[in-house]
């Protein structure tokens, strides 16, 4: 048995189109049995109506059960695959074990509780099952993981081909077995990728034919040949798109260096605006401790001191005004410590004051930094988007070009094919028509006249020859 896995895919209308008719037709008479798991129907054309459904409302059953719609999002969510037996396994073969085996390998691949449809066709020499599968869960809404399916499905396979041994008597695909030890053995083995349908059934037929091998030969190494300037393709496009992101993070991270430096520059500049206001304040401070000293020596002096430290605005404010009035009472008393305490108080208000403009004066030239920073960063992005339109425009012109070149590359490998097999024809039919025996006699009879004209020329007599030539004999003779 060779298990088959197909491309995924985001329809389920075009999968069960294909899966409930005849290849190019309406019909359905290639379809010999269905099954349904895990749905409420077994009604093959509103099974799969119910999958897609059940695969838009994804969103809803992870918000239901808990799950934060995080992680790569992915809109393959039908699983198509099948279950092909070898021909001779025909007979002995019933419908309930092909479904039996399709449950089995729904269970390798961990699906049994997805929602899936089972399609039994007879169109080929070999049976074969198709399961069409739901990769959304209906109970979390999680996608169903595609990790090692292939090598799931090929150790599933060999387990069922050797617990069928008894009744078949052999194991069909050796090969598995070989390549299942191999990778027990931590050797990585690849199978080969399928040939597409169309190329497959250009070529078959006539497989042992030395024609046949050459010319699929020379038309693979053609097909290789645009493969290979794909993939080139492919890798350049992609060296182009990390080069324009890297560049555009490069440029963002230089952008904000730069900001960063004249940021620096404008703080630094805009505190030095008021150097010289602090030295201007320091100056008058000093001036008025010193004044504050002299007039202490006197009564008077005493008196003015008083006058002057009295907080006068903080007795005309509410909430000070209590405040205010103790500090008074203080100075009135005659204490000189709550004297020259209030010269120091008011001397550090205004240097908080002082402090406060040079604070605004660099937040506004942080402010417009900022605000050039932005246009800067606005202005670099707008760069970057185009550069991205223009980057994804080409890339679609180029791709467009590729699909043009497997189109030509297409209609050159089946005009090749219509041609060799035209010419092939003709040749046969020859064969046919002219026996090989006869072919040789007149062969022999054709090459035999040949011979004899040329002995005739050579031993051609004198007087046939012309005149030209006996003129020049006998002159010769003269000569002689």
């Amino acid at each position: 048995m060779i298990p088959k896995l197909h491309q995924k895919g985001q329809s389920f209308r075009g999968a069960a189109l294909y899966l409930l008719h005849d290849k190019d037709a309406s019909t359905s008479e290639r379809v010999v049995r269905t099954e349904t798991r895990n749905l409420a129907t077994k009604n093959p054309e509103a099974a799969w109506r119910v999958m897609a459904a059940s695969a838009l409302d994804a969103p809803r059953l992870k918000t239901e059960a808990g799950i934060k719609a995080t992680g790569r999002k992915s809109k393959d969510c039908v699983l198509h695959f099948t279950l092909s037996w070898h021909p001779d396994e025909a007979d002995g073969l019933t419908k309930d074990e092909m479904i039996a085996a399709a449950d089995g390998a729904m269970t390798a691949l961990k699906a049994e509780r997805h929602q899936a449809m089972y399609v039994i066709h007879d169109d080929e020499p070999q049976p074969h099952v198709h399961v069409l599968c739901n990769r959304i869960s209906t109970e979390d809404g999680r996608m169903l993981s595609s990790s090692q399916e292939k090598l799931a499905l090929s150790k599933w396979a060999q387990v069922y081909e050797e617990a069928r041994q008894p009744v078949t008597g052999r194991v069909f695909c050796e090969e598995r077995v070989l390549n299942n030890a191999a990778r027990a053995r931590g050797t990585y083995i690849r199978g080969q990728k399928d040939v597409p349908r169309h190329i497959f059934e250009l070529q078959a037929g006539n497989d042992n034919e030395p024609w046949v091998v050459k010319l699929r030969q020379e038309q693979q190494a053609k097909d290789l040949a645009v493969r290979r300037e794909q993939i080139a393709q492919k890798v350049r496009h992609s060296d182009e798109w990390l080069t324009v992101h890297n560049d555009h993070k490069a440029a963002k991270e230089e952008l904000k260096r730069h900001h960063q430096r004249e940021t620096t520059i404008a703080e630094q500049r805009a505190g030095q605006t008021f150097l010289s206001d602090y030295a201007k304040l320091s100056r008058k401070q000093e001036g008025e401790r010193q004044a504050f000293s002299e007039r202490e020596q006197t009564l008077l002096g005493k008196g003015l001191n008083i006058l002057r430290s009295i907080d006068w605005t903080g007795l005309l404010r509410q909430e000070r005004r209590s405040v205010a009035i103790k500090e008074a009472f203080g100075l009135l008393a005659g204490r000189v410590g709550s004297r020259s305490e209030a010269l120091r108080r008011e001397q550090q208000r205004e240097t908080l004051e002082l402090e406060r403009r040079e604070s605004e004066a660099k937040h506004l030239a942080v402010t417009e930094q900022r605000r050039k920073h932005a246009v800067r960063l606005q202005e670099h992005r707008q760069d970057f988007l185009l550069k991205r339109e223009d980057l994804v425009f080409r890339h679609q012109m180029e791709g467009s070009l590729m699909a043009t070149k497997w189109f030509e590359r297409k209609k050159q490998r089946e005009h090749a094919w219509e041609s060799a097999r035209s010419k092939h024809t003709v040749i046969a039919f020859e064969k046919a028509a002219t026996p090989e025996e006869e072919r040789q006699r007149a062969a022999e009879t054709f090459m035999g006249r040949m011979r004899k004209a040329r002995v005739e020329r050579e031993t051609e007599k004198p007087e046939k020859r012309s005149l030209k030539e006996r003129l020049k004999d006998q002159e010769h003779d003269r000569e002689r």
